[in-house]
């Protein structure tokens, strides 16, 4: 059977993908050779709010553990995800419109494989491996658009950016072929949906600067996608680039740049103007990966990353007599060998994730004490993983 799939996704990737990959071994190198940000883990979260981790073992095995109750203090021991496929990226985890956990992550050969819940809070019943075919360079990224279609974005080895998503026939739910939306990247994407229902892509081009591309809707062929738009700055990995909606629904972007600081660039509003990108603005920081965004209680941004002492530092913003501004960094301490990943759960409340040096999972969740939010201690979840590209 494990033959059968191999051979199928092969296939698939010879025949039925546009992704070119003519790209000379030269050019690869170069790409390849770039810095990138590591992470350690991938967080779902369940229909009934409890979290699912993803992480890669030490052999390249995709393995989940999951919360047990709405507590989130007891957990699941560590269970391999779909037998013995191997990868070479970290998961995508994407819950779609019925509830169910939807999982994309690139195989060992390249190519884009999905596994998804059987059902909505399913925690130990999943579907076999699909192969998705590709031929990729970056992890996959999933999203739920608003029509409650998943999309998925990759890079492929061409460096172009490409996309497959769902669609409706009159019978089913079925996938795309995957179609190339262009650009020269060198970093996997970040791809956010915005108050208006667009989608809107950023990532790291071969200049260093930050690169835009998003929908928008045309009155002779409904929604298509604008070019793609330089935002500049100079970027000092191929990091992620977490995009939110702040408190007044517009994206706001995060990026460690050359100056190993934290930098944001934010949309701005005018009655007269409408909508336009602001200044890149500085965070501060000396930081040794790229940032994880999240929103609070309040609505407004808390930023975290790690930084050259490898403890995560946090920032929040906090409201002023002159607006929204950034306070300065905490400590949150431990000791991580990856970036971090952050979750909020359905109380607004989130949850931090990283690689110890250790190897194994550390986490941190938030509580409310005398209405504020405060950390918790850090918790090991275990395990032997490795760091893989966020």
């Amino acid at each position: 059977m494990k033959i059968f799939l191999g051979l199928a996704c092969l296939l698939a990737s010879v025949a039925a993908v546009e992704v070119e990959v003519s790209a000379s071994s030269e050019s690869l190198e170069r790409i390849d050779s770039i810095p990138t940000d590591k992470c350690g883990a991938s967080i779902g979260s369940n229909e009934d709010d409890r979290l699912h981790i993803f992480s890669l073992s030490h052999d390249s095995a995709l393995w989940h553990k999951y919360q047990k109750d709405s507590t989130g203090k007891a957990w699941s021991s560590w269970i391999p995800l779909g037998g013995k496929q191997k990868f070479s990226s970290g998961a995508s985890i994407v819950r779609n419109a019925d509830g169910r956990l939807e999982v994309f992550v690139r195989g060992a050969d390249k190519t884009i494989y999905h596994i998804a819940q059987k059902k909505a809070n399913g925690d130990e019943s999943w579907t076999s491996w699909t192969c998705f075919g590709g031929q990729f360079a970056s992890a996959p990224v999933a999203i739920l658009n608003s029509q409650g279609y998943i999309e998925v974005y990759a890079r492929g080895r061409d460096n172009a950016l490409y996309y497959k998503g769902q669609t409706a026939n009159t019978s089913s739910v079925v996938w795309s072929n995957w179609h190339s939306l262009g650009a020269e990247l060198t970093g996997p994407p970040s791809v956010v949906v915005d108050s208006e229902s667009m989608v809107h892509i950023f990532a790291r081009g071969n200049d260093r600067a930050l690169w835009h591309k998003r929908q928008i809707a045309t009155e002779k062929s409904g929604i298509g996608w604008a070019k793609w738009e330089n935002l500049g700055g100079v970027l000092a990995s191929s990091p992620r680039v977490p995009a939110s909606r702040n408190g007044v629904n517009l994206l706001e972007v995060f990026g460690r740049a050359a100056d190993k600081g934290l930098w944001h660039r934010s949309q701005v509003a005018t009655h007269n103007g409408g909508v336009a990108w602001g200044n890149w603005a500085p965070l501060g920081g000396i930081l040794s990966s790229g940032p994880s965004a999240s929103f609070n209680v309040d609505g407004t941004l808390t930023v975290i990353s790690r930084a050259t002492d490898k403890a995560l530092y946090l920032k929040t913003q906090a409201e002023t007599f002159n607006g929204t501004a950034y306070g300065e960094w905490r400590k949150l301490g431990g000791a991580f060998s990856t970036g971090p990943t952050v979750v909020q759960k359905s109380s607004g409340l989130v949850e931090v994730f990283a690689r110890g040096i250790d190897r194994a999972i550390w986490y941190s969740a938030q509580s409310e004490v005398d209405g504020l939010a405060t950390f918790s201690a850090w918790k090991s979840l275990g395990g032997r993983t490795r760091r893989f590209a966020c």
